[in-house]
């Protein structure tokens, strides 16, 4: 909402388990926070990268990314 800070985020890839991150400055206490994702090993093809945030009022907010990672075969069916 307009009025409550972050309290923590999390992220999952490709429907596995979601585990938490943390923002760049190392504390979640602003209404804004920057935070910066590596996601690593995901093979050729394509990913879902998705984002859950909480604020100290209990809302939650979600958002997802679709990535694709070349590689593979080159021929294509």
């Amino acid at each position: 909402d307009d009025t409550s800070p972050l309290a923590s985020a999390e992220i999952a890839e490709d429907g596995k388990d979601w585990r938490d991150i943390y923002p760049d400055d190392g504390m979640a206490d602003s209404r804004t926070e920057t935070f910066t994702v590596r996601v690593r090993n995901l093979g050729p093809g394509e990913h879902v990268i998705m984002l859950r945030a909480y604020d100290t009022a209990g809302n939650a907010g979600l958002g997802k990314a679709l990535v694709r990672i070349p590689g593979g075969s080159a021929s294509q069916p």
